[in-house]
């Protein structure tokens, strides 16, 4: 099931790389491509924080593109979604979160301010949904990403990721030539 799951994702962002994939209502557009590359991303900041496939990573936060990016990012990663009303009181977020094991969460401004990370002691990181910066890391690592995630997230700069390569991302989960963000290509095989 997770091979064709990952397939039809593939081949829809290869498909539609220039395409609108993600709009919010009076805000951004994401195009296929933009889906691609925070995927890409996903998967460094997952392994750079050492998640793994089966782990679970909560969300917290209302409906947006972002929302929609992590959950196919975890997805396509091999990790679980654990999704979380952002209508729930922070008691009841700490209680799902830790109960689910959650080793990350991804979290709205509007329920950050009333979560408290002490609670939630298996958290490896926090990042916030509407900005994608990392709130908290226990991952030096994890936390470089996430500041830098703006970055090399711009629109005019695509990591040389190109639609036949999305595949080989999904499938290899990223290996890296180079731990220097801004210059980060993957790694290829022999003959490819």
């Amino acid at each position: 099931m997770e091979n064709r799951f990952l397939g039809l994702i593939e081949k829809s962002i290869k498909s539609h790389w220039n395409q609108p994939a993600f709009s919010d209502y009076k805000g951004e557009t994401f195009l296929y491509r933009d889906l691609a590359i925070q995927i890409a991303q996903l998967h460094i900041l997952f392994d750079q924080a050492g998640i793994k496939k089966g782990d679970k990573v909560a969300l917290v936060g209302r409906n947006s593109s972002h929302w929609g990016i992590v959950f196919f990012g975890i997805l396509a990663y091999g990790a679980v979604a654990v999704p979380i009303l952002n209508d729930f009181k922070p008691d009841n977020i700490h209680h799902i979160v830790n109960h689910s094991e959650a080793k990350a969460v991804f979290v709205g401004a509007n329920n950050w301010e009333n979560l408290n990370e002490s609670k939630m002691p298996n958290v490896r990181f926090f990042m916030l949904l509407d900005q994608m910066s990392i709130l908290f890391s226990k991952s030096r690592q994890a936390e470089r990403l996430g500041t830098t995630w703006r970055l090399f997230s711009s629109r005019n700069t695509h990591m040389g990721l190109r639609p036949t390569w999305f595949g080989f991302i999904l499938r290899n989960r990223m290996s890296w030539q180079s731990s220097t963000i801004p210059l980060v290509r993957p790694a290829t095989r022999k003959g490819s």
